[in-house]
């Protein structure tokens, strides 16, 4: 299932680019649950480059959405595929998302909470995840994610302020 063939891949550096960046360095092709293995993933990179500073966090999520937003329409279209389960960069978006305004570095309580808060909310897809899921290309892969980490985030800081 994690391993989907492109129907069309032009032997192109720009291809390999929007491979790499579309499946997290390769994570979406595990055949076990490439979701959450692209989320652990994720995870683990986002624990090494997080930013301290709250606008840079803002920025890099604007940036990491817009490129996982260009690489996953790219990789649907060669895969001839609306959201083909080999691109996780949703999930890295995310998983993004769901650390927005916590202080460096992460305490691996807030991690493994996230994590689960962000597949939780991935999975069911509360309004309006569910609507944005339904936009053309890359769009509808990857805002239905951001959404789903908002909401983690959300719940991650009452959680924080309240449990932890």
């Amino acid at each position: 299932m994690g391993s989907l063939p492109p129907k069309k891949l032009p032997y192109l550096p720009a291809s390999y680019f929007h491979w790499t960046v579309a499946t997290v360095f390769g994570s979406g092709f595990s055949s076990f649950a490439p979701g959450t293995v692209g989320s652990i993933v994720s995870l683990l990179i986002i624990y090494w480059i997080f930013p301290v500073s709250i606008p840079l966090q803002l920025i890099m999520l604007l940036g990491f959405t817009a490129l996982a937003v260009y690489s996953s329409g790219i990789v649907a279209e060669m895969t001839e595929t609306k959201d083909p389960s080999v691109v996780v960069a949703d999930e890295f978006v995310g998983m993004f998302a769901t650390f927005l305004f916590f202080p460096q570095p992460l305490r691996p309580d807030l991690m493994i909470l996230g994590l689960v808060l962000f597949r939780i909310f991935d999975i069911w897809k509360p309004w309006p995840a569910y609507k944005l899921e339904t936009l053309p290309g890359g769009f509808g892969i990857v805002l239905d994610d951001l959404v789903a980490g908002l909401y983690a985030m959300t719940l991650l800081h009452l959680a924080d302020w309240w449990l932890l």
